[in-house]
C-alpha cells in the first residue's frame, strides 16, 4: 500500500455497535463519521490510522483491516483516504457518549448507521460502510457538486483468480 492519500478513516465495530465520531469541525461538522485524520510525513496509512485511533479514542489497537480507499471530487479539490476497520471485544468504556478534541464519541448501532433515512450519516458513508463491515476491499470514488454527491462508484481492489 502506497501513501498518496491523506487520510484515514477506522470503523471500530463491537458486537452490533460502530465507535462513531460526531464532528465538531469541517468537514463534515455535526455528522457522525468514523474515526481517523491526516496522516503524517513518512508515516505509513496503517501507522496513521494505528496513532489517529489513539489520539482521537483512547483504544490501543493492533488488528486494523485494510477495507480500502475512498476518494472524492469537489470543485475545490481531488483527496482521499484509506478506509480500515477493526473489531474490539469490550466496549472500552464507551457506555455513555464521550466528549474528545474531534468531537463526540459514542457507540451507535449498526442498523441506525446504515439507515437510509438517516440524515446524519454523510449518504457516502453509508454507501462504502457495508462493504467495510463485510471484509470486501474497494475502491470508492465520490464525486461531489454543491456540496451534494452526484455520483458514487466502486471497484473491487482485490484480483480475481484466473
Amino acid at each position: 500500500m502506497t501513501n498518496q492519500l491523506k487520510y484515514t478513516m477506522i470503523f471500530i465495530k463491537h458486537d452490533n455497535s460502530i465507535l462513531m465520531l460526531n464532528r465538531l469541525k469541517p468537514p463534515l461538522m455535526g455528522l457522525w463519521t468514523g474515526v481517523g485524520g491526516k496522516i503524517d510525513a513518512n508515516e505509513s496509512p496503517t501507522d496513521g490510522a494505528i496513532r489517529e485511533v489513539h489520539e482521537e479514542t483512547g483504544i490501543v489497537v493492533n488488528n486494523l483491516s485494510f477495507s480500502g480507499t475512498v476518494t472524492w471530487q469537489t470543485e475545490q479539490e481531488d483527496s482521499g483516504m484509506y478506509l480500515f476497520s477493526c473489531e474490539i471485544h469490550d466496549n472500552a468504556g464507551y457506555d455513555e457518549p464521550k466528549l474528545v478534541d474531534e468531537g463526540i464519541l459514542a457507540w451507535k448501532d449498526i442498523d441506525w448507521v446504515l439507515h437510509g433515512s438517516n440524515e446524519g450519516i454523510p449518504k457516502h458513508i453509508r454507501l462504502f460502510l457495508p462493504s467495510v463491515l463485510s471484509g470486501q476491499v474497494h475502491e470508492h470514488l465520490c464525486f461531489f457538486r454543491n456540496n451534494e454527491l452526484e455520483k458514487y462508484e466502486r471497484h473491487s481492489l482485490l484480483k480475481e483468480d484466473k
